[in-house]
């Protein structure tokens, strides 16, 4: 009878430290989880403004482009 509460004791001590353990491991995958995702919405961000950042020189490039064009009509209506 002894033997088998020694046992239960043991098992209940060791399935204590086994939720202990898992949840520990559980708090690091949480946490290892939100540093990705706030790595990845940092990557977002700085792909959306380089994204605009190239369409604004791309526009800021086709505005002298225009200009340029528009000055040389200029001169050829002027001459």
């Amino acid at each position: 009878m002894r033997l088998k509460k020694a046992e239960n004791e043991n098992a209940l001590k060791k399935l204590i430290e086994d939720h202990a353990e898992a949840v520990r491991i559980g708090a690091e995958l949480e946490e290892s989880l939100r540093c990705a995702k706030v790595e990845l919405e940092r990557k977002v961000k700085d792909a959306e403004a380089k994204g605009k950042a190239e369409a604004g020189k791309a526009a800021a490039e086709a505005a002298k482009s225009a200009a340029e064009e528009a000055e040389a009509a200029k001169k050829e209506a002027v001459a």
